[in-house]
């Protein structure tokens, strides 16, 4: 059986509706794709910590994890990965610093699929853009 890996995505929205989006490094999986800001679930971790920590480390950003938007799991040829997205309030944006990702944008909710996107987080992307 495949290994699952649990991770978190945060949608960071401005009050005008642009969803805060990130281009992944050089030197990961899915090397310059898109993808909501997040990261792995440590064992014994709660998803909304997770989600909070995640973004403190790669975004030096605070924000609280707020509604869990939306689930999806998507298999891959060597492991599941199970993606859990939740709307986030941004506490403290001042000392804001890419440390993970090479690039971010904010884009218009409509403009959103015009990115290349992270597998996993297309069906949450389309439910976005519904909206």
């Amino acid at each position: 059986m495949k290994k699952i890996i649990e991770v978190v995505g945060a949608i960071l929205e401005t009050p005008n509706g642009d969803i805060f989006c990130a281009m992944r490094p050089k030197d990961k999986t899915f090397p310059g794709m898109w993808e909501f800001p997040g990261g792995k679930i440590e064992e014994g971790e709660e998803p909304k910590r997770a989600l909070e920590r995640e973004i403190k480390e790669e975004l030096n950003i605070d924000i609280r994890a707020d509604k869990l938007f939306d689930e999806v799991q998507k298999e891959y040829e060597e492991f599941v990965i199970k993606l859990s997205t939740y709307n986030c309030t941004v506490l403290d944006f001042s000392e804001f610093k890419l440390i993970e990702h090479q690039e971010f944008k904010w884009m218009k909710k409509e403009l959103l699929m015009t990115l290349n996107w992270v597998p996993t987080d297309i069906p949450t992307v389309e439910k976005l853009v519904k909206l």
